[in-house]
């Protein structure tokens, strides 16, 4: 994550076991000189409405993630955020092999061909 930072890739999305860990994401990304601001809790955006932030790391829980309402999905809040070009990273903490490959498969992105290019875990 810091590495694509560094190479102004400015998105990245951390999903998670539990929002409490937000705290822990701040100061992991803080210790490694990141600012406190980076992190955007997802759950503070209401369902279906445009993210706006141009950059930042988008933090979610994975009920966060799964959650949907009258055709409105924070999947397809999320990847509409990212965007099509998406080259950041994406970060599955805990549960990722079962949860994580799941969700990376209804993301559909083309860069999901060469998952060596983006996945971190």
């Amino acid at each position: 994550m810091l590495d694509n930072w560094c190479q102004e890739r400015r998105k990245a999305i951390w999903v998670s076991k539990s929002a409490a860990l937000i705290e822990d994401a701040r100061r992991d990304w803080c210790a490694l000189g990141g600012d406190v601001k980076d992190i955007i809790d997802l759950g503070n955006i209401k369902l279906g409405d445009p993210i706006p932030f141009t950059q930042g790391i988008l933090f979610c829980t994975y009920s966060t993630l799964r959650s949907h309402h009258n055709g409105k999905s924070r999947l397809k809040q999320i990847v509409e955020w990212a965007g099509k070009d998406f080259e950041g990273a994406i970060s599955l903490m805990m549960s990722a092999t079962r949860w994580g490959t799941q969700w990376l498969k209804r993301a559909n992105w083309a860069w999901l061909q060469h998952p060596s290019k983006a996945l971190l875990g």
